[in-house]
C-alpha cells in the first residue's frame, strides 16, 4: 500500500522534528 509508506515518511518527518527541537530545547 501507498499509504502505509507515506505514513511511515509522515513518521519520521515527526520523528526528526522532535529530534531538533529537543536540540533547540537543550
Amino acid at each position: 500500500f501507498g499509504n502505509v509508506s507515506s505514513l511511515h515518511r509522515l513518521g519520521i518527518e515527526s520523528e526528526k522534528l522532535m529530534n531538533s527541537a529537543k536540540k533547540t530545547n537543550s
